[in-house]
């Protein structure tokens, strides 16, 4: 047993924190990063008051050694200083009796007492130059201490038994096209093309409570809702319309706020009727209106100031944009929407008003991705192939005492040479992932350098010597971090890769429905035509636990994959490189399709997502009943 730097100060970190030494806790958490440990190794079981109960247990060891027929003890050495002056006494005599000396750190306890040295250089403990002590009598019973946890190492392959199994609906719903799960019960929430979104209760394997959510416009045509998302902490639903209109609902379905996503448009529009201007002016583009400053009903609310026109969906010479994509910062406070049109918004996390809009990351056309990076730094992706970091700081307060909120750019990455689709955040390794289109190219930066990025997915270069290895050929539609080190890539094509992004190696490397071993049907259970070869993947979701991998594709049906890494690899062997081009299916709905193409090629899956407990998936479809399943093999 040994203990590293970085655990001692872990531990003394903890101490100043609950003694109260607020300020002293801060200095240490800013030289050794001990909050950063904490949060990677998942530091849980840490009691209060443990670095006093380590001194003492050593105090007691010195007590208990001192029983030792020979060893002698004096009422001074039961304490911490004096076992500290008894144990640098009996080295002073070691190094007198042995009169050897080097110029390398002085050994640890336990290999003074079992007259050896740690041969690992990488142990972290960060020691000055001392003598140290040989012991040519103990050479004989050397032992090497156990080195510190560190990145797994580069696995090796088992075999694990699987079955792909037939699984069938637990529950059904109405047409949808998005879902999502309340992050913290069993509710869930859906959006459906005839301006409705819908909050239900699950409870006892069924939908037992239904609340609907009016989106209702006296704009020409349906208000598809496309958006549904929980803040991360459950106490708001935030919708999008189609005509650009972002809603905040309590849990219980009341109206919280409406905004209206909009851009400058040199049009002439003319007044319309109240209600035309009732549904358009729920908000703006830099404000927005709560149910209190409207009508009681929370569905509509007129402001006689604003013209609208219900023929072109313009708003003072504002073009409505529909909102593509929704991202919240981990503790709700912010959310990031980005447009059709790829302008990004920073938006207050309760009241939708935009805090800032970014002008740099318009694309005019060129797909648009956002992640946080923490709860006060984002990063955009922009049109000119690049990745931009930018950090929310409150500065002055206003004139009305309330603290100004500031957006400014702190990092650029450069190196793709196609537009970037897909950008995903690794919270515990600090890595950032990017993929871009056209050529396909994955690239992960680190913090601590934006030059040199880990190249994968490319042609040729280190990629060429592995023969197993298989590259995207197609936009990439899943991008999603497993650990620390592992990143999971999913292509259109239905190309699947695990990537070992500390030796840009694929660990996993496979085609997923065009390999016959990555489907075990029992002899019942099997029935030909099971595996279809020529279908595209438009879906790909994860758990929450990282163990399996839901994937909506052409046909509509529904497949789960175990992307468990327990159950293909060990690492018991840290030199071996491996690639494994099978993955396991261990579950799959085939929808009955109507027997009418033109029916048939109106039916898709628009969207998938598990629950917090990454036993139950919602499957939106649209054209044809939505699915929920259960998966808990």
């Amino acid at each position: 047993m040994s203990l590293t730097s970085t655990e001692l100060n872990y531990l003394i970190w903890r101490y100043l924190q609950e003694s109260g030494h607020e300020l002293a806790a801060f200095a240490l958490d800013k030289a050794s990063k001990c909050l950063n440990y904490e949060q990677t190794l998942a530091v849980t079981k840490v009691k209060p008051g443990c670095l006093v109960d380590l001194v003492q247990r050593g105090i007691l060891y010195t007590m208990t050694e001192s029983k030792i027929p020979g060893n002698e003890v004096t009422l001074e050495m039961l304490s911490l200083l004096g076992a500290l002056e008894q144990h640098q006494h009996q080295q002073y005599q070691d190094d007198i009796e042995n009169e050897q000396s080097e110029n390398e750190r002085f050994l640890l306890v336990i290999e003074a007492k079992n007259g050896s040295r740690n041969a690992e250089e990488d142990v972290d403990v960060e020691m000055n130059e001392e003598p140290s002590i040989n012991n040519d009598n103990n050479n004989n019973n050397k032992q090497e201490l156990p080195s510190p946890p560190e990145e797994p190492p580069v696995p090796t392959t088992i075999e694990t038994p699987f079955t792909t199994k037939h699984i069938k609906p637990l529950v059904s719903f109405s047409s949808s096209i998005c879902s999502d799960w309340h992050p913290g019960s069993e509710a869930f929430a859906y959006g459906q093309e005839s301006s409705l979104a819908v909050i239900s209760a699950f409870k006892d394997g069924e939908i037992a409570e239904t609340v609907k959510l009016n989106h209702s416009s006296a704009l020409s045509g349906n208000n598809e809702i496309n958006i549904v998302s929980w803040s991360p902490n459950g106490n708001v639903l935030v919708t999008c319309g189609g005509f650009g209109d972002l809603r905040a609902w309590s849990p219980d379905g009341k109206l919280r706020n409406l905004a209206i996503n909009t851009i400058d448009e040199p049009t002439t529009t003319t007044t319309s009727n109240a209600a035309a201007t009732a549904a358009a002016t729920g908000g703006g583009a830099t404000a927005s209106t709560s149910p209190a400053d409207g009508p009681k009903n929370g569905d509509t609310g007129t402001n006689n100031n604003i013209n609208t026109n219900a023929n072109n969906g313009s708003v003072n010479n504002k073009a409505l944009k529909l909102i593509s994509s929704l991202i919240w910062n981990d503790n709700g406070q912010y959310l990031l929407t980005i447009d059709v049109n790829g302008e990004v918004c920073l938006r207050d996390g309760t009241n939708l008003n935009v805090i800032h809009h970014l002008t740099c990351a318009v694309s005019n056309g060129v797909s648009i991705d956002a992640c946080w990076l923490d709860d006060f730094k984002f990063s955009v992706s922009t049109s000119k192939n690049t990745i931009r970091i930018f950090s929310i700081t409150n500065t002055q307060l206003s004139i009305f005492g309330l603290p100004q909120i500031e957006v400014s750019p702190i990092g650029l990455l450069s190196g793709h040479e196609n537009s970037i689709t897909l950008i995903k955040f690794n919270p515990i390794s600090k890595l950032l992932a990017s993929c871009s289109d056209y050529d396909y190219i994955i690239k992960v930066w680190s913090s601590n350098s934006s030059t040199d990025p880990t190249v994968l997915n490319q042609r040729g270069g280190a990629h060429s010597q592995d023969a197993d290895l298989i590259l995207h050929s197609s936009p990439v539609v899943e991008l999603k971090w497993l650990s620390s080190r592992h990143l999971l890539s999913v292509s259109m094509d239905g190309i699947l890769n695990v990537w070992d992004v500390n030796t840009a190696s694929s660990l996993i490397s496979s085609k997923l429905f065009t390999t016959n071993e990555n489907f075990h049907y029992d002899e019942e259970d099997h029935e030909d035509g099971d595996i279809p070869k020529e279908i595209l993947v438009f879906n790909c979701a994860v758990t929450k636990d990282g163990k399996w991998l839901a994937i909506g594709d052409s046909l509509g049906r529904v497949t789960i994959w175990d992307i468990s890494f327990d159950h293909y690899f060990t690492s018991t062997t840290a030199d071996t490189k491996t690639t494994r081009n099978t993955i396991h299916c261990v579950g799959i709905y085939e929808l009955q399709l109507p027997e009418m193409a033109d029916t048939a090629s109106a039916i898709g899956i628009c969207d998938l997502k598990w629950d917090f407990t990454s036993t139950k998936l919602s499957v939106s479809y649209m054209g044809t009943t939505s699915l929920i399943f259960e998966f808990n093999p």
